[in-house]
């Protein structure tokens, strides 16, 4: 996770305005920051470590605490996104299917990562290589909505159907 976090930091720009959406390596992402940023984000773990580091502007969304979580949840987190433009927006999910696309436990959680994307010019997966063989319930967007997918380890088999469908694949390493 360190890793994926590590290679997605190199992919911001100065004056970068992004979502980071909720998740174990987007945190790790948000560590790596030494670029002048705004974000946005409903995950306190996101917001707590960008406190950290004074050359990231924070705004954080409103909304109810889903327990054991530490994100932000609810119709305030959706018209938040739904309120806003981004340059960039870093997704995070509990399943990939190459076939039918990102998937996440909840209903609740697919509404926010799909208003996440629709207010970002370029959508980045960041998730680690179990995901690619693991299932969840609730579909978040086909795969052709990212625009690129961060991860440890792809497949030859993984890699080539990425690039048929036109999704840039980046092994971090």
């Amino acid at each position: 996770k360190q890793k994926i976090g590590r290679a997605a930091a190199t992919l911001l720009e100065s004056g970068d305005v992004i979502a980071v959406d909720s998740g174990s390596t987007t945190v790790e992402m948000i560590r790596q920051i030494n670029v002048p940023i705004t974000l946005l984000t409903h995950d306190l773990n996101v917001a707590m470590a960008a406190a950290e580091n004074s050359s990231i502007r924070t705004i954080l969304s409103g909304g109810e605490i889903r327990p054991g979580q530490y994100a932000l949840s609810g119709c305030s987190v959706t018209e938040f996104y739904r309120n806003h433009r981004v340059t960039k927006a870093f997704l995070a999910c509990d399943a990939v299917d190459i076939d039918s696309g990102l998937w996440t436990a909840t209903p609740e959680e697919a509404s926010i990562k799909q208003e996440i994307l629709r207010s970002a010019s370029t959508a980045i997966l960041l998730t680690d290589h179990t995901k690619f063989s693991s299932a969840a319930f609730c579909l978040v967007c086909r795969l052709d909505a990212v625009h690129c997918i961060l991860s440890d380890q792809f497949t030859p088999e993984l890699q080539n159907a990425l690039t048929r469908q036109g999704i840039v694949w980046v092994e971090a390493s």
